[in-house]
């Protein structure tokens, strides 16, 4: 009778861990997919059809290689899949066909030259299908073999970062999302796979129940990270706070030292000396920030040099410009920072994001170029005016639905985001092309200059005032306290940009749609207002609303969640260490330890369950270690403890039946106890025993 429950719990408990198998891995698979698809845009393959297939494909690989009689199955999938691909080559060349130019188009979108293959026209769900057997089944079968056998989890690993080394090697990274998506389903994998392989298979429920608490954790943490990040930069900023003080004393204690070492080395004590007082404030960061070193090379402001915005002779941009200052947009063909031209900004309050300082504003587009204009009044019709010719950007923006500034914002965005990539040397717009309509139809590259421009004429065809500018856009980071509790920075040529703004209740607002780049000028990411005072800086409207002590609490309330996290984090993994290290010594070649190892972890969870404490090596301990469990006889745990006694003081290597005999009564002691503990001593069980 007992045999006949215990073989049933087993047959149920094979079942549950194949459903899960087969579940973390499609969902791992799916994760790979939505990587690819946001980066490789034109992987255009019906997500529906390919998913489904996919978990067609990986019940049957699955169950192939789970089978009692893998041996015949395996083989019988394979050629079964040969022959399909055979008798429908042309579905397997159509769908490869696909993937291959997807790729190839982003490597175009480089300035690289390339052959695409010859697509044939194919179905949207018969190319999703053959995209399934051409990837998938290679996919699916490697990840259910590191699942199934518990071992290769770096190959696993390293075939899930596939995506992103191919979007890297690119220039581009897949979206947060994606990645996010990627990164709990690879967890919830490898905890799976960990959970035990061919011979160590753990309780179907504690596999469950671990790959859930792998996913929560991971959720957790990723929500925590995020809001750590978004209030790092308060408490950074926060005044007299410990990052500012640490900040400072580092400032005066160690580089400023360090500087005047190298000067006296350099013999330019004299130089050091005259300098005046405003320059030796200046905020000195790291080389690698290459905006605020040339801030430090830079010379300091002089009275000559303005604060105000919109005086033309503050400042020259890393790009050429016509004789009145505006850029000639006929000239642009690449962005090239320099450390000239430096102007002081100054704030009353620190600044919580990128802070825009115009230098000029572009009113009137003539297709070549910008006229400058020092109108500040939004009603004016010269907001709402493009040259005749533009065509594909009017009927473009006329499909948009507009009813808010906020709805023409996101579609603008989606729209240059898709279309064209940040590149710093795009080329020249040829003699007689519109430099916004070539830029989005045609070269599709472009840097701040090119995506500003589109971005005015598509807010004015979408029925709302704006307005093209140019001048610095300085990130928080350059700013730094000074002795009067104002903030200085200095903004010089490579933190020159140019961006949009749209008139709306009586104000200008900031609208960012240049892409993040390295190479790019610290371009904003959030929606700054502009006001019509000395100068214009933003912050995120959440932030305005909030005020700085909301925010500096929500900073210390993300950071306590964030040490909460790793606590948890931490308790978890040394579980998961320890249960690694007890299967490595179960699961090793060494027969002799591995037996040794069984019959003292049945000792550890009789010990558990209520037996007395005695030698282990004691007849009567291993007759009370069998009295303990119902799933197994008296005479197997005598056999046990015989094999034990012989291998300790026979020195007799235990054979290969021998340890899968002794491995059996580990799984069934381990079974019957999980099934015997209720609520928290499962969890004992799992996390603290780690029996």
């Amino acid at each position: 009778m007992k045999r006949e429950k215990v073989k049933h719990m087993s047959v149920k408990g094979g079942a549950s861990l194949f459903a899960l198998r087969i579940f973390v891995t499609c969902l791992a698979a799916a994760a790979w997919w939505e990587c690819l698809f946001s980066v490789f845009p034109g992987m255009v393959v019906s997500r529906s059809w390919l998913y489904g297939a996919g978990l067609v494909l990986a019940v049957i690989i699955g169950g192939a290689v789970s089978c009692p009689r893998r041996k015949v199955a395996v083989p019988a999938v394979i050629l079964a899949a040969a022959l399909l691909c055979w008798r429908f080559f042309y579905v397997i060349q159509g769908a490869a066909a696909h993937l291959v130019n997807a790729y190839l188009a982003v490597h175009q979108e480089r300035g690289f030259e390339v052959r695409f293959w010859e697509e044939g026209s194919l179905s949207a769900g018969t190319l999703a299908v053959g995209t399934a057997v051409l990837v998938c089944v290679p996919l699916l079968t490697i990840l259910l073999l590191v699942i199934r056998w518990g071992r290769g989890k770096l190959v696993a690993v390293l075939i899930l970062l596939l995506p992103v080394l191919a979007a890297i090697l690119e220039g581009a990274f897949p979206s947060a999302w994606a990645t996010w998506m990627l990164i709990v389903t690879g967890g919830c994998y490898l905890t799976a796979a960990g959970a035990g392989g061919r011979d160590m298979a753990g309780p179907a429920g504690a596999a469950w129940a671990g790959t859930a608490i792998a996913a929560v954790t991971l959720l957790v943490l990723g929500g925590v990270s995020v809001l750590a990040g978004r209030a790092a930069d308060v408490i950074r900023l926060e005044e007299d706070g410990f990052y500012s003080q640490t900040r400072q004393a580092i400032q005066t204690g160690v580089v400023d030292n360090l500087n005047a070492v190298r000067l006296r080395m350099e013999g330019q004590d004299e130089e050091a000396d005259d300098r005046p007082e405003e320059e030796e404030q200046l905020p000195r960061e790291r080389e690698e920030d290459r905006a605020e070193v040339a801030a430090k090379e830079a010379p300091s402001a002089s009275d000559e040099q303005s604060e105000t915005p919109g005086d033309s002779g503050a400042g020259t941009l890393p790009w050429d410009t016509e004789a009145d200052g505006m850029t000639d947009l006929a000239s642009v063909a690449r962005f090239s920072p320099d450390g000239t031209a430096a102007v002081d900004v100054r704030l009353e309050e620190a600044p919580y994001g990128t802070v825009y300082y115009p230098l000029r504003w572009g009113g009137a587009y003539t297709g070549q170029s910008w006229e400058e204009t020092s109108g500040e009044d939004g009603r004016d019709s010269l907001f709402l005016s493009w040259p005749e010719g533009l065509d594909r950007l009017e009927e473009l923006c006329a499909s948009w639905p507009s009813d808010t500034v906020e709805e023409a914002e996101k579609q603008i965005d989606r729209e240059l985001t898709q279309k064209a990539v940040y590149d710093t040397e795009p080329g020249r717009t040829p003699t007689g092309e519109d430099f916004a309509e070539y830029f989005v139809f045609e070269s599709e590259r472009g840097f701040c200059v090119h995506f500003a421009t589109a971005a005015v004429l598509m807010y004015r065809m979408m029925g709302y005032p704006a307005r093209y500018v140019e001048g610095y856009a300085v990130p928080a980071s350059a700013f730094s306290r000074q002795a009067d509790g104002t903030y200085l920075a200095v903004a010089d040529g490579t933190m020159g940009h140019a961006w949009c703004e749209t008139f709306e209740d009586g104000e200008w607002t900031v609208r960012e749609h240049t892409p993040a780049s390295d190479g790019s000028a610290s371009p904003g990411s959030e929606t700054q207002t502009a006001s019509d005072s000395a100068l214009r800086h933003g912050q995120a409207g959440d932030q305005e609303k909030a005020g700085p002590g909301a925010m500096r609490i929500a900073g210390r309330a993300a950071l306590l969640l964030a040490i909460v996290g790793c606590v948890i984090g931490a308790f978890f993994l040394q579980a998961a260490v320890r249960r690694k290290r007890r299967l490595r010594v179960l699961g090793g070649r060494n027969r002799t330890k591995a037996v040794e190892a069984i019959y003292g972890t049945i000792y550890d969870r009789s010990r558990t369950m209520g037996m007395k404490e005695s030698s282990p090596l004691r007849e009567e301990t291993c007759r009370r270690m069998a009295d303990m469990w119902d799933s197994i006889k008296e005479q197997e745990m005598r056999w046990l403890y015989q094999l034990v006694l012989e291998s300790m003081f026979n020195e007799k290597r235990p054979s290969a039946r021998e340890y899968r005999k002794a491995m059996d009564i580990y799984r069934k002691t381990g079974a019957e106890m999980y099934s015997r503990l209720r609520g928290w001593q499962r969890w004992k069980y799992k996390y603290i025993w780690c029996l």
